[in-house]
């Protein structure tokens, strides 16, 4: 009876231990086809335009809530790769970051901005063009240009040299059509400049 007992639990285990292993294999298969059609892993995995023109039809239609980009951002290894793309200048992650900034919030906001400003002293008219394509307002601009690398945080005078780098690279910018978004951005960085010194802000020209 024993004998017959200790089989009839291993059989029960064997069963379980099938069972297990079958809905641990049906999760991974639909994770790695979530991830398949999520297309924004899609555009991370080949930013080409093709896959940038998908996205930006899509995103025109969205009134709310993003689910896509909102699941995407819960995917770190991807997410990592598309802040690695907008921080090494494609334009088309930038592009894509600045339009879906209103959709992004917390600490993905914040490092959606940091990379975007990461580009600002070696690609300012990049970030110009897309801040004035997207119409982006003087608030998200501010996010944008305003958001420094973790390396100066409570770090005055480190914050202080970064600003004034990327507005000495702004004022590099000659494109006349540009001159409007020029004269804001220029404006945020002074005006943060000059409050991080105590100084009264204003517009250098």
């Amino acid at each position: 009876m024993k004998i017959r007992s200790m089989f009839k639990e291993r059989g029960r285990l064997v069963k379980l231990t099938k069972f297990l292993l079958q809905i641990l294999w049906l999760s991974l298969v639909m994770r790695i086809s979530l991830a398949e059609e999520n297309q924004f892993v899609s555009f991370v995995n080949s930013p080409a335009s093709a896959q940038y023109e998908v996205i930006v039809t899509d995103f025109k239609v969205q009134t709310g809530k993003y689910d896509e980009w909102s699941n995407f951002q819960r995917n770190y290894k991807e997410w990592a790769k598309f802040l690695r793309l907008v921080k090494t200048s494609n334009a088309l992650a930038v592009d894509l970051a600045v339009k879906l900034a209103p959709k992004t919030d917390g600490g993905n906001l914040e490092d959606l901005c940091r990379a975007v400003g990461m580009n600002i002293r070696f690609h300012p008219e990049l970030i110009l063009r897309v801040l004035q394509r997207n119409r982006a307002s003087e608030y998200r601009q501010s996010c944008m240009l305003l958001m420094l690398p973790e390396s100066t945080v409570d770090k005055t005078d480190a914050m202080i040299g970064e600003l004034e780098a990327r507005a000495a690279a702004i004022s590099t910018v000659k494109n006349p059509d540009m001159s409007d978004y020029k004269e804001m951005v220029l404006k945020i960085l002074y005006d943060e400049i000059y409050s991080l010194r105590g100084e009264k802000p204003f517009l250098k020209k």
